[in-house]
């Protein structure tokens, strides 16, 4: 499972500004078109002080929107950054979603299956011994594109959610 998300974020450089939003549920196919055609739009058009920016939108595991910025060619400013917010306020309400509730955790459970929920469902898949100190947890406050390569997934002993998992062992 690693390795396949790795390949759908292979077009963010290390130097890109991003933007992690994960939905409450994985978007059927016709959404993740939406929100796709809709994502293409909005970076094509997106600009920062009338200059236009090098951006795209990205949809992981039709459960998390990324939003990138080559930084290198422009960086995004305050209000470039409210614009994008704004879509992503209209992507929600457009399907149904929520984006922005950043109580939104997801993990890897036996190597192969993405669970999502709130922190107290990984809890309860840490007491059912199906999560542990080792699970892989995607920590979606990172912001640059080394970071997301290098820290997006890390296990779950080295994020806030290891409170959940003290007593477990890898």
């Amino acid at each position: 499972m690693k390795a396949k998300i790795l390949a759908q974020i292979a077009k963010i450089g290390p130097n890109d500004s991003i933007w992690i939003y994960q939905s409450n549920r994985v978007l059927n196919d016709q959404e993740a078109q939406s929100l796709l055609d809709s994502g293409a739009e909005f970076a094509a058009n997106w600009s920062t002080h009338g200059k236009s920016l090098e951006a795209s939108v990205l949809l992981v595991e039709k459960l998390f929107v990324i939003i990138r910025v080559d930084k290198n060619h422009l960086a995004a400013s305050g209000c470039s950054i409210d614009k994008s917010v704004k879509w992503v306020k209209d992507t929600e309400e457009a399907l149904g979603i929520t984006l922005l509730d950043r109580l939104q955790v997801a993990w890897i459970e036996n190597g192969d299956q993405l669970k999502y929920g709130k922190p107290t469902e990984f809890e309860a898949s840490v007491k059912a011994g199906n999560a542990h100190a080792g699970t892989m947890i995607f920590n979606n406050t990172v912001t640059s594109g080394l970071t997301m390569l290098t820290q997006w997934m890390i296990p779950a002993s080295q994020s806030w959610l290891s409170r959940f998992t003290q007593k477990t062992t890898i």
